[in-house]
């Protein structure tokens, strides 16, 4: 990808970014990074878009809310079992996002050459654990929901890519 956009920020946490007064108790580069790339026939706008317009959200991740992204703000996540809150840690529209995610970091880049986007999914992770695992797998699956709902305009019943998927990210570690 050509219309690459340099992220050069340095918190110690390892994941990249800046965000030392969010994250005042987080040691260097503990830890480590696992690292996705999904590509979407569609401009870096319109991924953007899908990924910060909380009524676009609900089309690929249902769960999810956001009302206002900007650092500090949060993002919602609401499922049967519990609702939980993730400061957003970062935004460089449209560019890069990223905020927490449980006791880890998620961040999405973006980069477009020719009308397509590059998304690079990262999420900085502590240790491995099952919780983990079946999280990682969970955002493998939600960025090819994305690709659905970018491209084909609907997102079908995912649950079977996820028991694909399972074995395939636990495999990793």
């Amino acid at each position: 990808m050509t219309d690459h956009h340099e992220h050069n920020h340095e918190c110690g946490c390892g994941c990249g970014h800046h965000h030392d007064e969010n994250l005042p108790d987080v040691e260097g580069h503990n830890g480590f990074e696992i690292e996705f790339k999904a590509h979407y026939k569609v401009e870096r706008q319109k991924v953007w878009q899908a990924l910060t317009d909380s009524e676009q959200i609900k089309a690929w991740f249902p769960e999810l809310k956001v009302t206002e992204v900007k650092e500090g703000n949060e993002v919602q996540y609401q499922d049967e079992d519990e609702t939980l809150s993730f400061l957003i840690l970062d935004v460089e529209a449209p560019y890069l996002l990223s905020y927490q995610w449980k006791q880890m970091i998620v961040g999405f880049e973006l980069d477009e050459e020719e009308g397509q986007t590059e998304l690079t999914f990262k999420e900085w992770i502590e240790e491995v654990s099952d919780e983990v695992i079946a999280d990682l797998t969970q955002w493998a699956v939600r960025l090819e929901a994305l690709r659905y709902y970018l491209e084909e305009d609907h997102v079908p019943n995912l649950d079977d890519l996820y028991k694909e998927t399972y074995p395939e990210i636990k495999a990793m570690f």
